[in-house]
């Protein structure tokens, strides 16, 4: 999966900047022209991000964090992305390193 992602990013990376993008749901829509895949493909993106939010502290401070982060994600598309989700990755794996 790795691999691949890796072999797709830079060419998807490129048609979004060419095609100017905002989001990975313009990728799909743009490539299969298909409106019923534009809504299942936006619900398949959304419920992760549901169960991340609600994995995380119920405090005020978290709710505020993920939803400024969610914002930025959805003002300036894949960018922004990309950075949030390496962010998040390194974050997961210090998290999981100090708890063990």
């Amino acid at each position: 999966m790795a691999f691949g992602y890796m072999g797709t990013s830079p060419r998807v990376r490129r048609i979004s900047l060419i095609r100017r993008y905002r989001s990975p749901l313009n990728f799909i829509t743009d490539r299969f022209r298909s409106q019923l895949l534009r809504y299942v493909s936006f619900i398949t993106l959304l419920v992760p991000s549901i169960i991340g939010l609600a994995a995380r502290p119920i405090t005020l401070k978290g709710n505020f964090i993920c939803t400024f982060i969610l914002a930025l994600e959805w003002i300036n598309g894949f960018n922004l992305v990309a950075y949030i989700d390496a962010a998040l990755g390194i974050l997961t794996i210090v998290t999981f390193v100090l708890m063990s």
